[in-house]
């Protein structure tokens, strides 16, 4: 009678035993899955965080072409102005210069009829 006694308490430690171990197992499980959880959180905020700084970067690209094209822009604006204010000093040196022509062969052609009259 008395060895079954103890059996019984061995039988029931070895009983406590196996479910302190299973519950360890549940809690280690239940410890990996939320590591494995906070991992995968980690691992989203780290790829919307490259997302927005990629945005962040093809924004900032797209802003320096847009300023570059812009300025280049300007530049030829600025050149064509210069170029047709040249073309217009140009041209106005050059009917100057025609309109002194036809003033000097008026000139001659009045001094010519004159001295023909002083002829006369």
């Amino acid at each position: 009678a008395s060895m079954s006694i103890r059996e019984n308490n061995l039988q029931s430690l070895l009983t406590q035993r196996e479910k302190r171990e299973q519950k360890l197992e549940e809690w280690k499980v239940q410890k990996e899955q939320q590591q494995e959880e906070h991992r995968a959180k980690l691992a989203n905020h780290n790829v919307t965080h490259l997302q927005t700084i990629r945005e962040r970067a093809n924004q900032l690209t797209q802003q320096k072409k847009d300023e570059i094209l812009e300025r280049r822009a300007k530049v030829e604006e600025s050149r064509q102005q210069q170029r047709e204010a040249r073309l217009e000093r140009e041209n106005e040196a050059r009917a100057k210069k025609e309109v002194n022509k036809m003033v000097t062969t008026l000139r001659r052609q009045d001094n010519f009829r004159m001295s023909e009259r002083e002829k006369e």
